[in-house]
């Protein structure tokens, strides 16, 4: 946002010193702003100068707008972190596998960095010839000591999934990872309740759990989808809440 508000402010004193020239002596502002050599101010020459300052404000404005537009946009993220509220930071490039398949296209994905619950840093999609991968600046409030995790969301099944096994330790200004090779983190998108992942939650889960339960295994289980209620252990208490939340739904 930073940069996109100076543009906005050095485009909009250019177009100020555009107008004053004009204002000045109008058979100078081609030469100053030629990017407007084909608008109809800068061809009907026999306007008069009150018209033609007329035209230029119009122009200004337009122009304005679009800039505004352009500079003030951005994409909503599922996650937000700000900046201002931290004294540190360190850089990380990072590459995906969704379950153990490299991502190519990241247009699905968002990737943030938490100390505990707290989101540390969002992550930026960058490309350099056909390679992408993710440019994040994590931040915190203490030169080192913290380990940060990650996360992914993936926006088309609104799923959040956490990486599996990984930590990184934060160190002011460190860097980990580069664009020629950064940082792999693998993520597997699941859905509380859903260990059968079929993208939905219904009676065939709870039997999935049962099983599982009962036999210690189960063929395609998602161990961390039938932890329904977040205690990290899969069981019974997994079963009635999963129960309760069909019977309600």
């Amino acid at each position: 946002m930073g940069k996109k508000l100076k543009l906005f402010v050095y485009y909009l004193v250019e177009l100020e010193k555009f107008y004053y020239l004009c204002s000045q002596n109008d058979k100078n502002y081609l030469s100053f702003f030629p990017i407007l050599k084909n608008n109809t101010i800068a061809t009907d020459h026999k306007k008069s100068n009150n018209d033609m300052r007329k035209s230029i404000k119009i122009t200004i404005a337009f122009l304005c707008a679009m800039f505004y537009q352009g500079a003030f946009a951005q994409e909503t993220t599922h996650w937000t972190c700000s900046p201002n509220d931290f004294q540190f930071d360190m850089t990380a490039y990072i590459a995906l596998t969704n379950d153990g398949v490299a991502v190519t296209d990241y247009s699905d994905y968002e990737v943030a960095a938490f100390c505990g619950d707290e989101c540390r840093g969002v992550g930026e999609v960058q490309t350099v010839g056909t390679t992408s991968y993710i440019y994040m600046r994590i931040r915190s409030n203490a030169a080192s000591g913290e380990d940060i995790t990650f996360k992914v969301y993936t926006k088309s099944d609104d799923i959040e999934a956490d990486v599996e096994e990984y930590t990184m330790p934060f160190v002011s200004q460190g860097v980990q990872g580069m664009p020629s090779s950064p940082v792999v983190l693998n993520f597997v998108p699941y859905i509380p309740g859903d260990p059968t992942g079929d993208k939905e939650i219904d009676v065939f889960d709870i039997v999935a759990i049962m099983d599982y339960v009962l036999e210690g295994n189960a063929d395609d289980f998602n161990a961390k989808a039938a932890d329904f209620n977040g205690d990290g252990e899969v069981d019974i208490f997994d079963i009635v809440e999963l129960m309760d939340y069909i019977l309600n739904q």
